[in-house]
């Protein structure tokens, strides 16, 4: 349980690290293209070929962010049925009120 909620914790500085990276990548790309369009407005296509560069790799953080928490969410549902299965009384199925408890973990933890 340690160890999971160790890497839980350390994939939440991977989600957040995942999304700044995307909000920098996309302002510095779009930044740069404002930049080129201001500066040298004769090369609009130039800077918008950093814009949508920008856009694109932005798009591949967005989708390593998206897989990130989908695996997340699903490790955490593993371990509440594993935990719930394994670790409690044999007969949890018959205590309606612990099911509830337990149903209500997997979806806080999610």
């Amino acid at each position: 349980v340690v160890f999971f909620f160790a890497g839980a914790f350390l994939a939440a500085f991977f989600l957040a690290g995942a999304f700044l990276a995307t909000f920098f990548f996309a302002t510095v790309f779009l930044a740069a293209g404002f930049f080129f369009v201001e500066a040298f407005f004769t090369t609009f296509f130039f800077a918008a070929a950093f814009f949508f560069a920008g856009a694109f790799f932005a798009t591949f953080f967005f989708a390593g962010a998206f897989f990130a928490t989908f695996f997340l969410a699903a490790g955490f549902f593993f371990v509440a049925i594993v935990w719930m299965i394994i670790v409690m009384d044999k007969d949890w199925l018959a205590r309606p009120r612990l099911v509830t408890k337990s149903i209500s973990l997997i979806f806080f933890l999610q």
